[in-house]
């Protein structure tokens, strides 16, 4: 048994009366958060937290998110995120070379892509977690859901997306895989952590990717009149 299982008893505030500031009784709640078996130096090795917290990510999340503290630094779940996400993500390109010696993608050009990609890697984990925690609580926000702070925001996405990052080592089919389902576990997360509905932290995670589904929509709609009418000048 994993030993963050022991926290199982919290009861949270699902009811979604605590605000930012809280009672006592939330922080006392708070106060009992034992944290995921990452953050426990007596959960074993690094690499035994590590596993431990992947498997109840995947396993029982929910229990998971209910352990999360909410403050502590970033640092921790951030390279949590980092140290399954960046491996998994360098072992998809690798696997899906094979391929692209197929189609005539290979040679050089991968070679140079994959330095790339390595190099851009350590700057664009973090950027890419922060940025997607702060669209979210930015839109709790503006709802007035926002009942924990920006980092409780964040650890969610960390150790939500984190839990799944290892899915991106699939080829092909693993990015979309880990994505959808970091997506759902997120919407968990946001319900749990910040004690609303379900369909509110669906809101709040959803509305962002479809606004900019229909940006993108729009702007490839506009690139395809420029490019026929480009055609039919011509």
């Amino acid at each position: 048994m994993i030993e963050w299982e022991r926290d199982r008893d919290w009861n949270g505030d699902s009811g979604g009366t605590g605000g930012p500031g809280g009672s006592d009784e939330d922080a006392a709640t708070e106060d009992a958060r034992l944290g995921p078996p990452w953050e426990d130096p007596g959960a074993g090795e690094w690499f035994q937290r590590l596993s431990q917290t992947v498997v109840a990510g995947v396993k029982t999340p929910e229990a998971l998110f209910r352990s999360l503290r909410l403050s502590g630094g970033f640092w921790q779940p951030l390279f949590f995120y980092a140290l399954v996400m960046a491996p998994a993500l360098l072992v998809g390109t690798v696997l899906e070379q094979p391929f692209g010696f197929i189609t005539g993608a290979g040679g050089g050009e991968w070679v140079l892509g994959f330095v790339a990609m390595v190099l851009l890697l350590p700057i664009g984990i973090p950027v890419g977690l922060f940025v997607s925690s702060g669209i979210t609580h930015l839109m709790l926000m503006i709802f007035g859901w926002a009942n924990r702070p920006f980092e409780a925001t964040f650890r969610i996405n960390a150790y939500g997306y984190g839990a799944v990052a290892w899915t991106f080592a699939i080829p092909f089919c693993g990015s979309f895989i880990g994505w959808i389902w970091g997506v759902v576990l997120e919407v968990l997360g946001v319900s749990v952590v910040h004690g609303i509905s379900t369909g509110k932290a669906a809101v709040a995670v959803l509305l962002p990717l479809f606004v900019l589904m229909i940006i993108g929509a729009c702007l490839a709609a506009v690139l395809g009149v420029a490019v026929f009418g480009a055609l039919l000048a011509a």
